[in-house]
């Protein structure tokens, strides 16, 4: 009886068929790792600077992919953003635009200590002038009389001249806070002091926008009570700071709207 033949012989040419597959993985993982590690290489220095002027204004928006087509995109693999022509220009033009405004900024605190301190109101009306913001800090009487939230006429005179500033200005947001010390009230007009500070707030809001005829969406208006202390309530020095009006001016934008959510009514 003659033998089976032995089927699919045992030694053999080549390496098996799951080698081919292997090997072009391996090259696919190779290339992809060698791309990533070249669009890592980026200019920091270019990057902060971008990111600078992004910070500077939140109302300029990066251009689209469409509008940076043909010329003013050039292949960014090795270097990454210094071969972008395009976002070289608008790094440019923000970071004019962002010192443009922070001038205006810097102009409008210098305007407003000039005018405070022609009327030896230095001491009693704080300007202090941050990144991004002008606070004006209104010690107690200036603006209203004890446990009153009628504006003073020397009130209004100086609420005037800030508004005549403030329309000098595009893309502005202003804040009103009214403060008070921890001293309790009851009065027949208010039931405490969180009433007190609201009326106060609300009543410089009334000139802004009934007055002066601001754009009411760009102006906001909140009462604190005594939950924001800026002194120690347990002396009288410190409660006199604390009964004080502040009006904040920013930029209007996210910085802006990020602000006010901090706010929140006690």
């Amino acid at each position: 009886m003659a033998k089976k033949k032995q089927q699919g012989g045992g030694g053999g040419g080549g390496a098996p068929a799951w080698m081919a597959t292997y090997s072009d993985l391996v090259t696919l993982l190779f290339a992809l790792f060698a791309m990533m590690f070249a669009l890592s290489v980026v200019d920091e220095a270019r990057v902060e600077q971008l990111a600078a002027a992004m910070r500077g204004t939140s109302s300029r928006r990066m251009p689209s992919v469409s509008a940076m087509s043909g010329d003013g995109v050039t292949t960014f693999i090795g270097n990454g953003i210094t071969n972008m022509p395009v976002a070289t220009l608008l790094v440019q033009e923000d970071g004019e635009i962002a010192d443009r405004r922070r001038q205006e900024f810097t102009n409008m605190a210098s305007e407003f200590m000039t005018y405070f301190a022609d009327r030896n109101l230095s001491e009693a009306v704080v300007v202090e002038q941050g990144e991004g913001y002008v606070l004006l800090r209104f010690a107690d009487g200036v603006l209203f009389d004890s446990g009153r939230a009628d504006l003073r006429p020397e009130a209004i005179e100086a609420l005037g001249a800030i508004a005549n500033q403030l329309e000098e200005l595009d893309d502005i947001e202003i804040m009103i806070e009214g403060h008070t010390d921890s001293i309790p009230i009851s009065t027949a007009r208010f039931r405490d002091n969180l009433d007190l500070s609201q009326a106060r707030s609300a009543e410089v809001f009334r000139y802004f926008v009934n007055v002066r005829g601001m754009d009411p969406t760009s102006v906001g208006a909140i009462g604190l009570s005594e939950f924001r202390p800026i002194a120690d309530n347990s002396t009288p020095e410190g409660r006199q700071a604390n009964r004080r009006v502040e009006i904040r001016i920013t930029r209007s934008g996210a910085d802006a709207g990020l602000l006010r959510s901090m706010y929140s009514i006690p």
